[in-house]
């Protein structure tokens, strides 16, 4: 399984890189992903930690707003990239240095890439490194470009759209399948190649079987997205014309791929999905108090037989990762190998 490690300035990009953080650990897992304030125990040495985590991390994901060479600058202009005990400088370096390790650059809040003539030395081949864009208004199509490149197929998650869906099209209900369709074919209008989560309860909702129905009578009606128009008719056709579905369909679609299913209803995929998403549907449900609990509470209620992941998931060990070598700033940490701390209070990581 891949490790990523996230790395950011507080000052420049620390919410965006947090939404990252969360969307990757939906397709990987919480352990397979480093992010400082959620990764790090209270009482541990941080800096050891974070020296740690980014050795034996396959992937480092730069995240880049607007002010990422300049934040922290002092009166005088010195930069904080400038000085060599810069945590992210040495964090880039790291992975521009090791050829094992694939270096993503993601530029966030209409960042630019900065030029070869703007940065330290060390880091002059960082403009060579293709980046990937998270725009606002493509967050769904654009973190599932950064998942897929996170996550190849080697680490069992649904790649494409047309594979991601093949793996459990057959336990689909037809009213499902019909879902997909409407789904796929209000991409298509909107010019979009993305099946994402916005569209899929949109399309659920325009179908309103007896049973998506009941749940959607105890959800705020503006908790939902807007219902497909009437105009926009299910084409199984425009499936193929797919390229993705969004994190939080694909990460749903790969659990009920594992576990055993008779058959894969529209309400299923929807309570996984409102409880285990982190996509922009998702938070518009929390923001209207549709949180896990509520969820767990409407299932409930309504007399449904939808277990939790954590109900039907086994447990399963993880494989190690083989030693890595050590750059000349990292030193070795052996007692700090067996386990990385992944839960606790925030640490104070100071000039991050």
């Amino acid at each position: 399984m891949p490790r990523a490690f996230i790395s950011y300035r507080r000052d420049d990009a620390a919410s965006d890189a947090a939404r990252i953080a969360q969307a990757l650990r939906v397709a990987l897992s919480k352990e397979d992903v480093f992010f400082d304030t959620s990764s790090i125990e209270a009482g541990t040495q941080w800096p050891n930690v974070i020296r740690l985590a980014l050795a034996e991390a396959s992937t480092v994901i730069v995240v880049i707003g607007p002010q990422w060479l300049t934040a922290g600058a002092n009166e005088w202009g010195c930069r904080r990239i400038d000085q060599e005990n810069d945590w992210v400088r040495n964090e880039v370096k790291v992975a521009l240095d090791d050829s094992k390790k694939t270096l993503i650059p993601v530029l966030v809040g209409n960042a630019k890439m900065p030029p070869a003539s703007a940065l330290p030395a060390c880091l002059g081949n960082l403009p060579d490194v293709q980046k990937i864009d998270i725009r606002r208004d493509y967050w769904e199509h654009d973190i599932a470009l950064l998942i897929k490149k996170v996550c190849p197929a080697s680490c069992g998650y649904p790649g494409a759209a047309p594979e991601a869906l093949e793996m459990t099209w057959d336990k689909m209900t037809p009213e499902l399948q019909d879902a997909f369709a409407l789904a796929a074919s209000a991409a298509r209008r909107e010019g979009k190649k993305i099946v994402s989560t916005r569209l899929l309860f949109a399309a659920l909702k325009r179908l309103h079987t007896d049973r998506i129905d009941e749940v959607l009578a105890l959800i705020p009606v503006d908790a939902m997205p807007d219902t497909i128009p009437a105009d926009i008719t299910a084409d199984r056709e425009a499936l193929a014309q797919m390229d993705l579905v969004s994190s939080c369909v694909r990460s749903s679609l790969g659990h009920f791929d594992s576990v055993a299913i008779g058959s894969l209803s529209g309400e299923d995929i929807f309570v996984d999905i409102a409880r285990h998403g982190s996509g922009d549907s998702v938070q518009k449900l929390r923001t209207h108090g549709v949180n896990e609990k509520r969820i767990d509470e409407i299932v409930v209620q309504l007399g449904w037989n939808v277990k939790s992941r954590a109900e039907q998931d086994g447990g399963g060990q993880r494989a190690t990762r083989p030693e890595s070598k050590w750059p000349s700033w990292l030193q070795p940490l052996t007692l700090l190998r067996s386990a990385l701390p992944v839960a606790g209070a925030t640490p104070r990581r100071w000039a991050k």
